[in-house]
């Protein structure tokens, strides 16, 4: 249960680690609770999901720093690439997984719950900036848990 919360935890610093690379300050959609994802896997421009945890915090950073035209800005714009992977690499010995964590597992992750949640492949495909639901199928994993619950047709006979 506890590596469960853990990868729960990672799914929100994988939509942390979305924004953070490449989001300008206007890619920001409070009214929609979405963000635009620019130049993500693929180099697709996508909106996924903005929490209203997520939304709370960017709104406190932007009151104390207020960034102009990129939310994180680095040394040449936006954030480098290895900002996302070096969180990653933190955020996983801070959990204590013991396992090597990536923005790609993240996305997995991120996928794999939404699925369980009992999201659409067609939402999750959108989400992740996928065109085909085929390739969203490869990021949904079957958990453990998701297994135990999972009822056997026998049990529906009488």
């Amino acid at each position: 249960m506890l590596q469960y919360f853990k990868f729960k935890v990672l799914n929100f610093i994988y939509q942390i680690l979305e924004v953070l690379s490449k989001s300008q300050v206007s890619d920001i959609d409070s009214s929609r609770k979405v963000i635009k994802v620019r130049k993500g896997k693929g180099n697709k421009t996508r909106h996924t999901l903005l929490p209203r945890k997520l939304l709370n915090k960017l709104r406190k950073y932007w009151l104390e720093y207020r960034p102009k035209e990129w939310l994180f800005e680095g040394k040449h714009g936006h954030c480098c690439q290895t900002v996302p992977q070096k969180a990653c690499q933190r955020a996983s010995k801070l959990c204590g997984l013991g396992i090597t964590i990536t923005p790609r597992t993240l996305r997995h992750s991120f996928a794999t719950t939404l699925h369980e949640q009992g999201e659409s492949l067609i939402t999750i495909a959108s989400l992740l900036g996928h065109n085909y639901v085929s390739t969203t199928e490869i990021y949904t994993h079957v958990t453990p848990q998701k297994l135990q619950k999972t009822k056997s047709p026998f049990e529906y006979l009488k």
